[in-house]
């Protein structure tokens, strides 16, 4: 019996990493991973270059839509790691990722028209990404076309944050600390570290969201702890960051 023949998302003696797929809604997929095409070593470090992130559409018969060697989503001289993924209610791709620049995480984001493989502005701005900061971990598409984002924040201690913006790319939820906008707003702050969130929509314009816990000082383990974030940003009144 012969196996099936898979076709690649892209076509170029390098490295691909750190795949995430969904359904482009139409029998088909959007990949997208990062590789190392553009590598330029550090100094004194060879192993540890920039790698930067790709994207790709495959149709129900296999066929690459988006040239043999995918659409650049983010090339630049830092390091692109951790997609995030998604489908809006408008069939755009929603698409965000981590990048290492001067030893700190900082959050992009963009959208790109499904059908062209292109860019699409946000119109509160005319940029064509949201910045953050932090290591970002989940998105959540709500029942408005608004995108929550979830990300970690800091080294060793880690906490959760998040953010919901609307389809122009405004910010909705008052950020925790007002001097600091895009902030964010804190999820989970318990001592030691909490990390790794994943997120479903709690159908009225929130989410719900679990993650790792290490708030108890046992070396090698951590517990699983969930969390309700409502439609404006507040957390369920039953619980705090602290000690949900």
């Amino acid at each position: 019996m012969e196996g099936i023949n898979f076709t690649p998302n892209a076509r170029i003696a390098d490295h691909h990493l750190l795949y995430k797929a969904i359904s482009d809604q139409n029998n088909g997929l959007i990949v997208t991973w990062v590789d190392d095409r553009n590598n330029i070593p550090e100094i004194g470090n060879p192993n540890n270059g920039n790698v930067d992130v790709y994207a790709q559409r495959i149709n129900s018969s296999g066929d690459l839509l988006w040239g043999i060697e995918g659409i650049a989503v983010a090339e630049t001289s830092n390091a692109e790691d951790g997609t995030q993924l998604l489908m809006d209610q408008n069939s755009d791709m929603g698409i965000s990722w981590s990048e290492r620049s001067g030893g700190y995480y900082l959050i992009k984001a963009k959208k790109f028209d499904l059908a062209l493989g292109t860019t699409k502005l946000y119109p509160n701005n005319g940029g064509n990404f949201i910045s953050l900061s932090g290591e970002i971990k989940a998105m959540q598409l709500t029942p408005d076309n608004e995108i929550i984002y979830l990300w970690q924040l800091g080294d060793f201690f880690t906490d959760i944050r998040g953010q919901k913006f609307d389809a122009a790319g405004n910010a909705v939820w008052s950020d925790t600390d007002p001097n600091s906008p895009m902030s964010g707003v804190d999820m989970a702050t318990a001592d030691n570290a909490q990390n790794k969130p994943q997120s479903v929509s709690d159908g009225k314009g929130g989410m719900i969201f679990a993650y790792e816990d290490n708030r108890q000082p046992i070396a090698d383990f951590s517990d699983l702890y969930a969390q309700r974030v409502y439609e404006d940003g507040t957390l369920s009144p039953v619980q705090t960051p602290q000690n949900v």
